[in-house]
Order: structure tokens, then C-alpha cells, then sequence
């Protein structure tokens, strides 16, 4: 995996473990992710084209995949921790938040 993507993964997964308990960087070398769970919800982040791009879901039942509720590609990784903080920590459910 590029170092860059891999710092930039580490660095997400990181100031998410302080938040979140379940917070898992996973995979490897390019398909490297962070994974995060909490309140019924989850988030994956990945590094996609230099861009970090994050899928949100309600949290999974019994580990079948569901859809996710929404995606969203941004530049930062702050930008990237910020958008799945805000998702965990949101009440209710569905992808318009």
C-alpha cells in the first residue's frame, strides 16, 4: 500500500478509536479500509483516486449486507472523520442527514 493512503487510513482510524470503540482499520494494501460502528450505524472510508470516499448503512443484522444508505467522497482525512462522527452520532435513521 502506498504510505500516504496508509497514514491517511491510520491517521482516520486513529482519531476514531478515541470516539468509538469499534473502530477497525481493515484489509490490505489497496483495498486497505477503515471501519467504524456505533449507535446502529456504521461507516467504511477508503482511499479513492488521492480523494477518501465513505460509504454510511444502518448497522448490519446477524453480519447480512444491507445497502449503503448513502456515499460521499471528500479531500481530507479531518473532512472524512468529521462527516462519520456527525453520521454515528446522528439520530434516526435513513441518508438524508
Amino acid at each position: 500500500m502506498n504510505a500516504i493512503i496508509d497514514k491517511r487510513l491510520n491517521d482516520i482510524a486513529e482519531a476514531l478509536k478515541a470516539k468509538f470503540s469499534e473502530t477497525a482499520l481493515r484489509g490490505s494494501g489497496s483495498a486497505s479500509f477503515v471501519y467504524v460502528q456505533a449507535n446502529g450505524r456504521a461507516a467504511e472510508a477508503s482511499i479513492d483516486n488521492d480523494a477518501v470516499w465513505i460509504e454510511f448503512w444502518d448497522a448490519v443484522v446477524d453480519d447480512d449486507p444491507i445497502p449503503s444508505v448513502r456515499e460521499k467522497k471528500v479531500n481530507t482525512a479531518d473532512e472524512a472523520q468529521t462527516e462519520i462522527a456527525c453520521w454515528l452520532l446522528s439520530v434516526g435513521a435513513g441518508g438524508d442527514e
